[in-house]
């Protein structure tokens, strides 16, 4: 053996024995432990149909993954485990307006969100975050797929920066084959919401002031299906309906004194309604018949309508909001009047048939809405002419006289304010 290699094999063993005599001076000191720290991290994916934000248990099996999330989650906070960070995400697949999808997206991560308050309480811990379209996830999946215009769908994603130039380049692909194929097999899976949840797991150990610990992190992630990456925080804005349903609205008319009314509304699923109104205002009579009006005017209305209404389409509401945008309505009217001036009268009764357009905004947040209303329809009246001579006093009818009222054109036009009546959905999912 030379002289440097019997000075390296000295610096070896004086290395060994001074960690040897260190470990024992602390050995002396103290008792060591071990602690494992263990951090599970649950995750859950659910996807949506087109164009709706609430949550449906029944599409692809959501229901089932829902269930085992909470369960899963539920049992690590009975066994002690203490939650770390909720990140909650949502995304879009690309069809429609970037500004459309952007909002969906976000809706969809409100609905969880609620869920998760409903079933968890973990609002005060969440961090809300959204995607809007997530051409990551579309990218992601391309590169996985054996097809002729993969490269170049590829190529358009990468290099095109300006969206709707984006959309168009990716339609127009093969004379529209490949949009085809990404709509019917790959857009479904980026419809989505999902949330990461991390628990901690820490078991508690005696701490002495002479205790040495070595700590060591075990992680372990259970997948309820992976949830898509999120660029940005997205929070909360209104009270979310998404885990409610509307039972009825009720309305009244502002703008049409002396005609004003009070109706209900209840919505038939998501596209449809059935409606009625009551018409009551008996106005002046009081007056009239006490002798206060020495005008000889009275007013007096007695009428109801029904209606059926199909309400078009619209993506910027939550799932459990109904009776808002467009829509359009058959009604039937029919009632008793009786119209007096300078003491000659008509009193009769009408029925009424016709269409008409309506559109409603929301107010307050959705908290209630705001009805504009205008319809085209036919009315026929029969009435009888009367006089009046003094306020108060006997009518007098023209014996064998009526008269009759055809017209055709705008029957009705109404300005109203709604208030919708909700419920909350059991277990806060649909």
């Amino acid at each position: 053996m030379n002289y440097r290699a019997g000075m390296r094999s000295f610096s070896v063993l004086k290395y060994l024995l001074a960690s040897f005599f260190l470990l024992s001076g602390l050995g002396m000191m103290g008792q060591s432990y071990v602690q494992d720290v263990r951090t599970d991290t649950l995750r859950l994916h659910i996807y949506f149909p087109q164009g709706v934000s609430g949550i449906d248990p029944d599409y692809r099996d959501n229901g089932a993954r829902m269930q085992a999330f909470r369960e899963a989650v539920a049992s690590r906070l009975r066994e002690g485990c203490a939650l770390g960070v909720v990140l909650l995400s949502g995304s879009s697949s690309p069809e429609g307006s970037p500004s459309d999808n952007q909002a969906l997206a976000g809706l969809r991560a409100h609905a969880l969100g609620a869920w998760l308050a409903d079933t968890l309480g973990l609002r005060s811990e969440l961090y809300y975050r959204e995607v809007g379209e997530d051409w990551e996830g579309l990218a992601r999946i391309i590169r996985t797929l054996d097809a002729s215009w993969r490269d170049a769908a590829l190529e358009i994603i990468e290099d095109v920066a300006v969206v709707d130039a984006r959309k168009n380049s990716l339609r127009s692909l093969e004379e529209g084959k490949a949009w085809r194929w990404l709509d019917a097999n790959v857009f479904p899976e980026l419809r989505t919401a999902g949330v990461s949840v991390e628990c901690i797991v820490a078991p508690s150990q005696p701490v002495r002031r002479d205790t040495v610990y070595v700590t060591k992190t075990l992680r372990d992630t259970v997948y309820f299906e992976a949830a898509p990456p999120a660029s940005q925080d997205l929070k909360p804005y209104g009270p979310d309906f998404s885990d409610r349903r509307m039972l009825f609205a009720l309305r009244t008319n502002m703008l049409t004194i002396p005609f004003a009314n009070l109706g209900v509304e209840v919505p038939l699923g998501r596209r449809w309604s059935v409606g009625a109104d009551i018409y009551y205002p008996w106005l002046w009579r009081s007056g009239h018949a006490a002798g206060v009006d020495e005008t000889g005017v009275c007013n007096e209305l007695a009428a109801a309508d029904v209606e059926l209404r199909y309400w078009f389409p619209r993506k910027d509401i939550q799932d459990g909001q109904r009776l808002l945008g467009h829509s359009v309505g058959l009604y039937g009217a029919a009632g008793y009047y009786d119209f007096e001036r300078d003491w000659s009268g008509l009193q009769g009764e009408f029925f009424d048939v016709g269409l008409d357009y309506l559109y409603a905004a929301p107010l307050f947040r959705g908290r209630m809405h705001l009805e504009a209303e205008i319809g085209l329809g036919f009315i026929r009246s029969t009435g009888r002419p009367y006089e009046c001579l003094e306020p108060g006093g006997v009518i007098y009818h023209h014996e064998g006289v009526t008269k009759k009222t055809t017209w055709v054109g705008p029957t009705r036009a109404q300005l109203s304010l709604v208030v919708p009546i909700y419920t909350r959905k059991k277990g806060g999912m649909r």
